[in-house]
């Protein structure tokens, strides 16, 4: 644990360093009607919703399982977080070439059909580790591709106000995620994988209703690129710019100093040229 808070003080430095200019945003926020937003695109606001219960129920219980079926419960949480981490990027690069809708439910499918897979076969570690990594894999991405969905529907003006309905609807099933979980975990330890499995099924359910009553698709030029995480952390902008202003105001202060050290020696090489009247 003192290793890896080192390395996240540390990992604060290259993006403190980091000159590159911050976009641009307007400080003001154009709000539309929930109702709006969710008639617009609702299979984001369930995407969003099921992300949120099922990492928060992978967060809470799978080290909890990992413990149980003696596993090492920090090997598993790093390999599935670790699936997460090098899917997305391929993940997010099909959901900008095809239509998002179908990308979400097959990764809810794929999620579903590793959680499955660790009920029915026989316990081994290095099956536990390969089926977690591809839960992580395809769960931890249907969050950011409900985002990407959601944001296609509206001009940039809506962004922040959209983004942030998508991350509340997020933080909601992340509380309930836990709890519901919880519950189904007294019947059966492993039963933590039915329910990722049961919540994965639904959205790929929901996702295919909402496909058929709402045909239309997003065209690929105004689909927005996908970013898997933000392009500069608001600590680093704001170290940056502290930063950067320090400089300017030490580089004003020395430059001062310099003139009037100059014009100090050209007033005593001025007046040590005038000639002696007396």
């Amino acid at each position: 644990f003192l290793l890896f808070g080192v390395m996240c003080y540390l990992s604060i430095i290259p993006v403190s360093i980091n000159y590159s200019k911050t976009p641009e945003t307007s400080p003001d926020v154009i709000k539309k009607n929930f109702f709006a937003v969710y008639k617009a695109t609702p299979l984001s606001f369930w995407g969003s919703f099921i992300s949120g219960i099922i990492l928060g129920a992978i967060y809470s219980f799978l080290p909890i399982y990992a413990q149980l079926n003696s596993l090492q419960p920090s090997y598993i949480m790093a390999i599935t977080i670790a699936g997460g981490f090098l899917l997305q990027w391929p993940l997010g690069h099909l959901s900008d070439l095809f239509d998002r809708r179908k990308v979400l439910i097959a990764s809810s499918l794929c999620a579903a059909i590793p959680s499955i897979l660790m009920l029915v076969l026989p316990q081994s570690a290095m099956l536990s580790y390969i089926l977690c990594f591809m839960i992580g894999g395809f769960a931890f991405v249907i969050y950011p591709i409900s985002i990407s969905q959601a944001c296609d529907k509206f001009d940039l003006i809506y962004t922040r106000f959209v983004v942030g309905l998508m991350a509340a609807t997020y933080g909601i099933g992340a509380i309930s995620g836990p709890f519901i979980a919880s519950l189904v975990m007294e019947w059966k330890v492993s039963a933590l994988f039915l329910f990722i499995a049961t919540v994965s099924i639904l959205l790929s359910i929901l996702g295919i209703y909402f496909s058929i009553k709402y045909p239309k698709i997003t065209p690929k030029e105004e689909k927005g690129e996908f970013m898997p995480i933000s392009a500069q952390a608001p600590i680093g902008a704001d170290i940056t710019s502290k930063t950067i202003e320090l400089n300017k105001e030490n580089t004003l202060e020395e430059a001062a100093k310099t003139a009037e050290t100059k014009t100090d020696e050209t007033k005593k090489d001025s007046s040590s040229d005038k000639p002696d009247l007396k």
